[in-house]
């Protein structure tokens, strides 16, 4: 009984080592790709020289992956990506169309009908 409960023991401080050990190089890898060099080279040197309490700190504080980016894209790409997509819906050169409340396009038939002579 005593053997198997040390082989169960060993089984879950294996298991739980090679988790750290995941968990420590999947932040690694993730600071690695910081768009930021000076964040980038202060995260990795946190999380190599402090080991497992450094990846805990950079999971805790360091910058969200919602903040680095979605897919490691820059604002200057998601940018390029929101004309692409105005030009395909809408078509080349045009802006993206504008969805109005009842009563802006109340506001906007009033102004028709006042200053331009629409009807």
């Amino acid at each position: 009984m005593d053997e198997l409960l040390d082989i169960l023991l060993a089984g879950l401080a294996i298991a739980f080592g090679i988790g750290v050990i995941v968990f420590w190089i999947k932040m690694l890898i993730r600071a690695a790709r910081l768009s930021s060099s000076s964040d980038k080279i202060v995260w990795v040197l946190i999380i190599l020289f402090l080991g497992i309490f450094g990846a805990i700190i950079f999971a805790l504080a360091g910058p969200k992956p919602s903040a680095e980016g979605l897919g490691g894209l820059t604002d200057e790409d998601r940018k390029m990506l929101q004309q692409m997509r105005a030009e395909f819906e809408n078509g080349p050169g045009s802006r993206p169309k504008v969805e109005l409340t009842p009563e802006e396009e109340r506001v906007v038939a009033e102004y028709r009908r006042a200053y331009r002579g629409d009807s």
